[in-house]
């Protein structure tokens, strides 16, 4: 019976170790709104199915910070400081205090549309199509009503028009009947201003607590410099104001003459030909300044410039990388089709896009060496380096025959990198900064580089596999003769004396692997395996016995190839697993490439564009030790009650055999391995809790709330 448990649970154990993991949701490309935070920063709620992200854009360093994944999608959100509130998709209004780590539900309904105002926020509640209320907040979660507002039957929801400037708020439609508040929407006075234009603004812009600007339904655009006291005309007609950040700085939208810029406060007007950006709009509603930036929404994204001669620059979430992987310290690069590229400074919490392609050609190798160099090469070998950890990119090396960069391989002083590439092995003896052509080769064959620095080559040569050294000069000195007529596959070493070799027996289709601990002046043929036709790449993630071969899948290869081959003893005997993102089983897009952080974790990239992670990223960066989530052995778990107020109880049919508490900053808050399944919480703060649980190697996470 014991045997039968230990074997079930190797079992399940090493099923799990692909089984679980969450598609990255840059590979989404679904966002849901944008908040322009502050002066430098933009809020992005973005996500697909139960995959959401909060995150924050930095528009100065163009950084992705991560600041929740257990916040719902929102259709529009505000924030003030570390306050903030949202409204989901569902129309459930939500709060924060801390900057999104927490986020409550508010009790306050029907909120459709938010504002910022100086001392919290004011919400839009829609009664009816001509009427609507609205509230006011401090700190998003207690709500008061400070007005009702009436438009009239003709004004057609004129009472949305909303501007805040200077600490003053006006509910602007109809200038014959409007609101103000200047105590950031607590309380709202009506003026009635006599002498007042007969129409309805549908766009309105106030400069300060005096002047505005408003472009009315007939056609006409009305000033005031008195609070609204008086308006005046003017001269210029069918304008649609878009962009109104100063009085002296007016762009507005013209049927016929197109863009028009005024700066004398619209008195007189001149055509101008600013470049717009994609999608533009002339709904003066989507454009928006802040600081020295001006802003744009539209169905394209969020763009934003520092002036409107400058160029503009679009918040990119979007990761379109399905070739390759690359991962070392905290940074990452995926590489895809025609040269497009991401990298993440997080290990893979939050990616950058790429502003521009780095090549015409499709990616196929990278590699980061450290926390600076990277490198990348394209479907022609073109070779290319970063010395910023993949954010910019040199062209180091220019070719233009068809040989796929493959892999590349480097010694510890970094003095010898080379690439492996379809025919030939390109050399670097200066730290990727150029490249030469390594020897003349040929034919099948692979090659690789020790710590020390040899450049150690698999080749067929007279209907033998042997093992080489290739030195610096081009010259080859064969080391071993494998005695087997096999096509070379791959060589790895694990040091300068630890490594495999592979070959296949074209005629059985197996693979042989055959090892050594002497740096090939002896060797042992470990095992054979049968594998699929396809392109290998070999892994080595967990010491010297750890051995795993994923095979590149292209466009006319068949689905089932996406599996891994792994052995824990050195090639001796092996498994398989079934890669997937996800768990239907009519998905057949194809793996392209995989990188391990170990034998149970690793990110992989695939052919919809999609970037698996089967593991626990965490951003080191900006929040430390912060779950993203959590990927381990599958346990049948059930904990409850949740919500909790003293007590939490968990369930399985299997033996817990500890338990840890972490709060939402990574901290442990509390470690129990004497498990009686009953774990006390009683004094905890509220709040949002993680709780991993412990089943021998294997365990899951679950997210708790204590009241």
């Amino acid at each position: 019976m014991k045997i039968k448990i230990l074997l079930g649970l190797l079992f399940l154990a090493t099923y799990s170790v692909f089984a679980q993991g969450y598609i990255h949701f840059q590979t989404y490309a679904q966002h849901s709104s944008y908040h322009h935070k502050n002066e430098t920063k933009v809020l992005i709620s973005m996500g697909k199915d139960a995959d959401n992200r909060l995150v924050e854009y930095d528009l100065i360093t163009r950084d992705i910070i991560y600041l929740n994944d257990s916040a719902p999608v929102f259709r529009s959100m505000v924030a003030n400081n570390n306050n903030g509130v949202g409204i989901s998709l569902t129309g459930q209004l939500y709060y924060t205090t801390d900057n999104w780590k927490t986020i409550n539900p508010s009790s306050q309904t029907g909120i459709s549309t938010l504002y910022k105002t100086s001392d919290g926020f004011m919400g839009l509640k829609e009664v009816d199509r001509f009427n609507g209320e609205f509230y006011h907040s401090t700190d998003g979660n207690t709500w008061t009503k400070s007005i009702t507002v009436a438009a009239g039957s003709s004004s057609n929801l004129s009472y949305r028009i909303v501007s805040i400037k200077a600490g003053k708020i006006w509910l602007m439609g109809d200038p014959r009947k409007f609101y103000v508040s200047s105590d950031g929407g607590n309380t709202f006075e009506t003026k009635e201003p006599s002498g007042a234009p007969a129409s309805f603004f549908y766009g309105f812009t106030a400069f300060d607590t005096l002047n505005a600007i408003g472009s009315a339904n007939n056609n006409t655009i009305y000033r005031t410099s008195n609070g609204g006291v008086t308006w005046t005309p003017l001269a210029k007609t069918q304008i649609r104001l878009i962009y109104t950040k100063r009085m002296d700085s007016i762009i507005a939208y013209h049927p016929v003459d197109q863009l028009l810029l005024s700066t004398d406060s619209g008195t007189t007007w001149t055509k101008v030909n600013y470049a717009m950006p994609p999608g533009f709009t002339s709904v003066a509603s989507e454009w928006t300044s802040v600081g020295n930036y001006i802003n744009f929404q539209g169905t394209g994204g969020f763009y934003y410039s520092t002036g409107l001669n400058n160029p503009w620059k679009l918040v990119q979430t979007l990761v379109k990388t399905n070739r390759t992987v690359a991962a070392k310290a905290n940074v990452m690069i995926v590489g895809g089709e025609d040269g497009s590229y991401a990298y993440s400074r997080n290990n893979g919490h939050t990616f950058i896009p790429g502003e521009a392609p780095i090549s015409g050609e499709d990616l196929f190798a990278s590699e980061v060496i450290n926390d600076t160099l990277a490198l990348m090469a394209d479907r022609t070998s073109n070779i290319f380096v970063s010395k910023d950890g993949g954010a910019s990119w040199q062209q180091k090396y220019s070719n233009s025959f068809n040989y796929i960069g493959i892999k590349f391989r480097y010694s510890a002083d970094l003095s010898k990198i080379i690439l492996r590439r379809a025919g030939q092995l390109m050399f670097s003896k200066n730290g990727g900064s150029s490249w030469e052509i390594l020897g003349s080769v040929g034919g099948s064959f692979d090659a690789t580089v020790t710590p020390s620095g040899k450049i150690l080559m698999v080749v067929w040569y007279a209907d033998t596999m042997r093992i080489s050294e290739m030195s610096t000069t081009g010259n080859r000195t064969d080391i071993k003769l494998l005695n087997e007529n096999l096509t070379p596959m791959g060589i790895e070493m694990v040091d300068d004396n630890t490594g495999y070799c592979f070959g296949i027996n074209t005629t059985t289709s197996q693979i042989h692997v055959y090892k050594t601990t002497t740096g090939w002046n002896s060797f042992t043929l470990q095992g054979k395996l049968a594998v699929p036709a396809g392109s290998p790449l070999f892994h080595m993630p967990g010491g010297a016995d750890t051995l795993f071969i994923n095979f590149r899948n292209t466009s006319n290869a068949d689905a089932s190839l996406n599996y891994i081959y792994q052995t824990f003893d050195g090639g001796k005997t092996w498994s398989t697993n079934t890669i997937a993102p996800i768990t239907d089983p009519n998905y057949k897009k194809k793996l392209q490439s995989i990188h391990f952080f170990n034998p149970r974790e690793y990110v992989s990239l695939w052919d919809d564009n999609k970037i698996f992670f089967n593991r626990s990223a965490k951003d080191t960066s900006s929040n430390p030790n912060t779950f993203l989530k959590e990927i381990n052995g599958k346990l049948d778990v059930s904990v409850y009650p949740n919500p909790a107020n003293s007590a939490i109880t968990i369930e399985s049919p299997q033996k817990i055999t500890a338990v840890d508490l972490y709060d939402v900053t990574g901290k442990l808050m509390l470690h129990n391995n004497t498990i009686d399944n009953v774990i006390n919480v009683s004094e905890l703060p509220a709040g949002i809790y993680y709780m991993k649980i412990f089943n021998g190697n294997n365990s899951t996470v679950r997210k708790i709330i204590k009241q």
